[in-house]
């Protein structure tokens, strides 16, 4: 009792909605005469083309963040701490650029922890870099959520992970 799938027609001039479009939509006839559509929905090449730049730049501005901590680090407990914010700055940046749904927490917690660096250090030591990339945090975050990536690396995992247990005791 397997599903046959009857077409897989490009329609994507029919199902195009905010700028993305549906890679495929494909018919398929179960045997009891119901008829359902499936869609896969993932970023179009604008959509790739964002993630991949906004990441590089990232990864580019948070390397230059620890690279002055470790220049400019005194031997403190607070500047050994902001390696891992910039750490953790430069691991959602690679996620993004890797189009992972798991960038987006990371993006949020990496924004929450350098605006509170910001303001710690805002007294004493002025840093632009630092102010660059509490920026770029925004910016990127707003831009995503804005340009709705952030549901469409969603779907493009939902997919993944339903084709991995569709195809579980297969093989």
């Amino acid at each position: 009792m397997t599903d046959k799938i009857y077409g897989c027609y490009n329609l994507s001039s029919m199902f195009a909605k905010n700028g993305y479009v549906h890679n495929c939509c494909a018919l398929i006839a179960h045997p009891k005469s119901q008829i359902k559509y499936i869609m896969n929905e993932h970023l179009s090449k604008s959509g790739e083309s964002f993630c991949e730049n906004i990441g590089l730049f990232g990864v580019l501005l948070s390397a230059a963040c620890l690279g002055q901590n470790f220049v400019f680090m005194t031997g403190n407990w607070f500047s050994i701490a902001l390696i891992g914010v910039y750490s953790l700055s430069l691991v959602a940046y690679v996620l993004l650029m890797k189009k992972s749904h798991r960038s987006t927490l990371l993006l949020c917690a990496s924004a929450v922890l350098v605006l509170t660096i910001e303001l710690i250090i805002v007294k004493a030591v002025f840093s632009l870099v630092l102010v660059m990339l509490l920026c770029y945090l925004s910016v990127t975050l707003f831009l995503m959520y804005g340009s709705n990536i952030i549901t469409q690396l969603k779907q493009k995992y939902l997919d993944e992970k339903n084709e991995q247990n569709n195809w579980v005791g297969k093989i």
